[in-house]
Order: structure tokens, then C-alpha cells, then sequence
């Protein structure tokens, strides 16, 4: 029988630490930031003008795609 080196926390830690697993990282983050900001211009009570009707669109877009890169990588990183 195999011995098992590691748990699982432990292989996805060794996992992360490579370059995937950094730009995995990083895309999250910029994800959540992406997110974030969308969040905070969307709660302004301000009357939106088209400036910053195409903000919102740009950041929405911005964090859906670092989202769905940042699913990506993750993957890529850990499997």
C-alpha cells in the first residue's frame, strides 16, 4: 500500500505557491475588488449619467471576466 504524503490542505497549500497558484490568487483578488467597487457605485443615491452608466457596465464586465479567469486558475493551480 502507498503512503499518503500529505493531506489535502497540504498538497493545495504546495499547489498554491507555484506561479498558477499566485495568478490564481491575484485574479480573485481583483475579482473582489472589481465586485466591490461596482457594489459601492451602485449604492451612490446620486442620479446615474451615462459616464457613469458605462463605469458601472465597464467594472461589471471587469469583475465577471477576472471572476471567470480567476475560476479558471484555481483549477488550473490545484488540479
Amino acid at each position: 500500500m502507498p503512503a499518503i504524503h500529505g493531506t489535502g490542505l497540504q498538497k493545495l497549500r504546495k499547489n498554491l505557491l507555484t506561479f498558477r497558484g499566485i495568478f490564481a490568487l491575484i485574479t480573485f483578488v481583483l475579482a473582489v475588488f472589481f465586485f466591490v467597487l461596482l457594489v459601492l457605485q451602485l449604492r451612490k443615491d446620486e442620479v446615474m449619467d451615462y459616464e457613469a452608466l458605462t463605469y458601472c457596465w465597464d467594472l461589471g464586465i471587469s469583475a465577471a471576466f477576472m471572476a471567470l479567469l480567476s475560476i479558471i486558475a484555481i483549477t488550473k493551480a490545484v488540479f
